[in-house]
């Protein structure tokens, strides 16, 4: 006969076993990576010299082009996963290092000469009709601005983004491209919601999404340590579903994906975000009816 000691073993051995093909059929919260060309390059702009990495597919075939541009006083360092992620789902991505700490118009000007300098090289495989900015906080503003009288932009996406001096305001009328704002609750790190350029730009179809429960540095991918103590400890999930509504988006206006499309229309009924309209007084209000709103948050 066996022994206790020994039927124990055997029962918590066939245990582990089942959970191991438990574990093996769920689905991973993300696919698992393909392999990804990347490389980091230097582009001598008249703004100022700009080391980016570069992220290509590996089919090769002409893909929309998504720069991602970084937060105040952060490095491409902190958007570097968001280049491998997007570049999994089909898209040349971009993640330089911004050439100024906090002088936005011209790191905006900067992203626009990036921009002419990557579609003038014809060994990428870039389709220069359908291009795409992707900022954080500062880098939010940094894009918009590069965004407004650029006809090349087809699409910006703001990740909390902030305004400063109300620049983004001032800039909105100009910008004519699809806007996508995807917020964090308020804060003092985004300056307590205060995006509320979207509401100065009636031309843009704006969609806003506030992130429940999201905190500044849920946007940033990787990030630290010095983002958590002063904006708050990021999550996963909430890290997870910025990137599901970023990619929806992406792939909705660039790719024209039903699926992305019935994703953003069911935003609504999904209870790890909400639509926000913007209230009389520039701050946040919930959208009781679900429309597609404009708001404010960084």
């Amino acid at each position: 006969m066996l022994s206790i000691l020994a039927r124990f073993l055997i029962a918590t051995a066939g245990l582990c076993l089942a959970a191991c093909a438990v574990d093996s059929r769920r689905a991973p919260v993300l696919p698992a990576p393909e392999t990804t060309r990347n490389a980091v390059r230097t582009a001598d702009l008249a703004s100022g010299v700009v080391e980016y990495e570069l992220f290509v597919p590996d089919d090769g075939r002409p893909a929309p082009l998504v720069i991602i541009l970084h937060g105040f006083s952060r490095s491409r360092a902190n958007m570097r996963d968001w280049g491998v992620r997007l570049s999994q789902e089909g898209f040349v991505a971009v993640v330089p290092t911004l050439p100024t700490w906090a002088n936005h118009r011209r790191n905006a000007a900067s992203v626009v000469e990036l921009m002419d300098h990557l579609c003038a090289d014809r060994t990428l495989p870039i389709d220069r009709t359908r291009i795409a900015l992707v900022g954080h906080s500062a880098g939010g503003l940094c894009a918009f601005l590069a965004a407004a009288d650029n006809d090349r932009v087809n699409l910006w996406i703001g990740l909390d983004p902030v305004d400063r001096y109300r620049q983004a305001v001032e800039a909105a009328p100009r910008v004519r491209c699809r806007v996508v704002a995807l917020l964090a609750e308020p804060s003092g790190c985004n300056k307590r919601s205060n995006w509320t350029a979207v509401q100065y730009a009636p031309q843009s179809r704006a969609l806003t999404l506030v992130v429940t429960g999201a905190v500044h540095s849920d946007c940033e991918s990787p990030t630290d340590r010095i983002a958590e103590l002063a904006c708050g400890k990021s999550d996963p999930s909430r890290r997870q579903t910025f990137k599901q509504y970023t990619i929806a988006a992406l792939r909705d206006h660039l790719l024209q994906d039903p699926r992305a499309q019935a994703m953003l229309a069911a935003a609504g009924a999904d209870g790890k975000v909400r639509r926000f309209m913007p209230s009389q007084d520039g701050l946040p209000a919930a959208s009781g009816d679900g429309a597609t709103a404009g708001s404010s948050e960084d």
